[in-house]
């Protein structure tokens, strides 16, 4: 990625592109590896998180919801009050509970901050997510 590709503009751009190819083609075959190759598994930090309270995930990799097709990110919050709870989260697209746009892959823009929701610090295999957890987990 380039510098360009991480400003709110690229992101947006990268975001629109994806919920497009998903919105396209939604029953293509290769289309689950191409979503996973977008949402390795690994331990990621949220845009929230700061020096003194750091919030960092676990995430297992995107889940296709068998009953609709939507895609969803399979994650363990490894920070209190969350901290071992397994969720879910929408990959594009609006909450459909809340109608907010706070997709997994949507990129954030707040007072002081814009970028993305999630940002990847450490790749690992799901096997070895348990030991990588470990060293993130805050109690």
């Amino acid at each position: 990625m380039t510098q360009e590709d991480l400003t709110y503009e690229g992101l947006r751009a990268r975001y629109k592109e994806i919920a497009c190819l998903i919105a396209e083609n939604p029953d293509s075959p290769d289309m689950e590896e191409r979503v996973r190759a977008l949402v390795p598994s690994g331990i990621y930090r949220h845009f929230k998180s700061t020096e003194e309270e750091t919030k960092h995930y676990a995430i297992y990799g995107p889940a296709r919801d068998v009953d609709n097709g939507i895609f969803r990110a399979a994650y363990v919050a490894l920070y209190p009050p969350h901290a071992g709870k397994l969720a879910l989260r929408q990959l594009i697209g609006r909450n459909p509970k809340t109608g907010k746009h706070d997709a997994f892959l949507n990129p954030v823009r707040r007072a002081g901050y814009a970028g993305p929701r999630f940002t990847l610090v450490e790749p690992c295999s799901v096997e070895e997510l348990p030991e990588a957890m470990r060293r993130y987990l805050r109690a």
